[in-house]
């Protein structure tokens, strides 16, 4: 027997006259979905919707072309997405069809990554800062360490500060306490480590240790 743990009023669906999606928790982190057509004149049956469902942050449309209503929904705090498309059949059913993510941070890390190829690292800060919920960001500590190495290639106290502003967005941490034994990482510390004011360079020392 499924447990009905939350059931919702609906979303209107853009594109469907009448149309509302409504949903149901059914257990921890699972949701059913269906489709109620004039103020509950008729509601399609329930449907498990695939991936994780967040009922705050879910658009819905149609597509009456194909036939299709198209859920997208955003996880809490992050800005990646699910999405699932359900096909309606003639008596107003639905059934998934396709289902997804949205790659938010992987194509924010890729666009990082080819400007700092094209050697703009004022651009990749830039960039770095336009991300929505950068500490949800699965390689946060990637991204923070190209910073920093990135940084090193410049040799320029304004880049140090900068990478040491994206890590503290990211991984709330100043750059030289990030958590990693990358050779390149400590290499560039130790040009940071040249630059840095006095107690900043004192601090940065003391995180590279026995690999001055």
């Amino acid at each position: 027997m499924i447990l009905l743990l939350l059931l919702t009023a609906g979303l209107m669906i853009d594109g469907l006259p009448g149309g509302e999606l409504l949903w149901r928790e059914v257990g921890s982190m699972e949701y059913e979905i269906a489709v109620s057509y004039n103020d509950g004149d008729y509601v399609s049956l329930w449907v498990l919707y695939p991936l994780n469902f967040n009922p705050v942050k879910t658009i819905c449309y149609y597509i009456p072309e194909d036939s299709t209503i198209k859920v997208v929904s955003q996880q809490p705090f992050s800005a990646e997405c699910t999405r699932a498309w359900f096909l309606v059949d003639g008596e107003g059913g639905i059934m998934l069809s396709e289902e997804g993510g949205g790659g938010y941070y992987r194509e924010a890390f890729a666009e990082i990554e080819r400007l700092f190829l094209e050697n703009d690292y004022a651009g990749a800060f830039s960039a770095a800062n336009e991300v929505m919920y950068p500490g949800a960001m699965p390689d946060a500590e990637e991204l923070c360490i190209l910073f920093v190495v990135k940084a090193a290639d410049i040799g320029t106290l304004e880049v140090f500060e900068m990478a040491d502003d994206i890590s503290f967005q990211y991984l709330g941490v100043r750059a030289y306490q990030i958590q990693s034994d990358e050779p390149e990482y400590f290499t560039a510390l130790k040009v940071y480590s040249k630059l840095a004011d006095p107690e900043t360079a004192q601090q940065v020392l003391e995180r590279l240790g026995n690999h001055e």
